[in-house]
């Protein structure tokens, strides 16, 4: 990488304050030995004069001038090794930003096919976390992946209107309070083809009812797929399928989760025609919905003139075909 010329200046400077240092270390050097040669020289003659004495006092010099001198040079040694470090790691960094200067210079000088990776910031772990107080945050799909669990969704709910459905357990969606759409039931259990499964009472006993009528006919039993729903398990499906953008329903607006609705994914079309003399609507179009055929469901489709007619046409006269209400 090349170095840019302010770098280059400051990296020269450096180098000679290192040069000047080391020869002021040197003429120091020699200054003191030119100091401890004289200290020795007058010892030794003091020697020869035979007065003891003073050869003891310079000896004392003498031995405190070196002593004095090592201690001053290891301490200027210490010293020295600290400011070239320190000026060696200056001259060979530069500031972040001239880094940053440098590397885009070099990206230019790539190919024009040569993409650069940028790495975005991490966002913060709760960036899309929803607020605390859910008052005024619509329920929408956005805002139902960002809740963290269940419960949170449930809040989200209940801040937008939802109401509990006591014989299911589940939080629904409001519109759906009319008593043609919910049964005002409890949940009860029973096996249809070996597979126990739960649903609202009255929705239960037709269900049991086809079921019989079509072993009679067939010997077949009706192979149940999905019944009821809790708001917890539409909640994982609805966070493990909408990002697919699978058909999904919000939790609150299945019919699955109030009991009314079961799936029959492995023999829908034999099974059709005994679930419509119950009153379950479903099945092929436009009985059924042509998205999700193997639907069926009490209370959730709307009963209209060609409906009826599509009815009739199977064979079930309109004074014959039980109502999707509460039995």
């Amino acid at each position: 990488m090349t170095k840019s010329p302010e770098t280059a200046k400051d990296a020269a400077g450096a180098a000679a304050q290192r040069a000047k240092a080391e020869t002021q270390r040197k003429l120091k050097d020699a200054k003191e030995k030119v100091g401890f040669g004289k200290l020795f020289k007058e010892l030794l003659d003091s020697i020869k004069s035979g007065d003891g004495k003073e050869a003891l006092k310079k000896a004392s010099a003498l031995i405190i001038a070196i002593f004095t001198g090592k201690l001053k040079g290891l301490k200027a040694e210490v010293e020295k090794t600290r400011k070239d470090k320190e000026e060696e790691e200056a001259g060979s960094e530069q500031p972040a930003e001239e880094k940053d200067e440098d590397q885009e210079e070099d990206e230019d000088k790539k190919p024009e096919d040569d993409s650069r990776v940028v790495t975005m910031p991490a966002k913060p772990a709760n960036d899309n976390a929803l607020p605390e107080d859910l008052k005024g945050v619509p329920y929408n799909s956005e805002n139902i992946l960002k809740c963290k669990d269940v419960e949170q969704c449930k809040a989200l709910m209940k801040a937008n209107g939802y109401v509990l459905d006591k014989g299911s357990g589940n939080y629904i969606n409001p519109r759906w309070l009319s008593p043609d759409k919910i049964l005002k039931e409890p949940m009860v259990e029973a096996t249809i083809g070996g597979k126990k499964i739960r649903l609202k009472k009255s929705v239960m006993t037709r269900l049991k009812r086809a079921d019989a009528k079509m072993f009679e006919e067939t010997g077949e039993h009706i192979k149940v797929g999905e019944h009821f729903r809790s708001n917890t398990r539409q909640f994982e499906l609805y966070k493990q399928l909408k990002p697919k953008k699978a058909r999904v329903a919000p939790p609150g607006s299945s019919f699955h989760e109030v009991g009314q609705a079961v799936d029959l994914p492995l023999n829908w079309e034999k099974a059709q025609k005994y679930m419509w003399v119950e009153g379950f609507m479903g099945g092929k179009a436009p009985i059924g919905l042509s998205s999700d055929a193997n639907h069926f469901s009490v209370g959730e489709i709307r009963m209209t003139d060609k409906r009826i007619a599509a009815l009739e046409a199977e064979g079930i006269k309109k004074g014959d075909k039980p109502t999707q209400k509460a039995a």
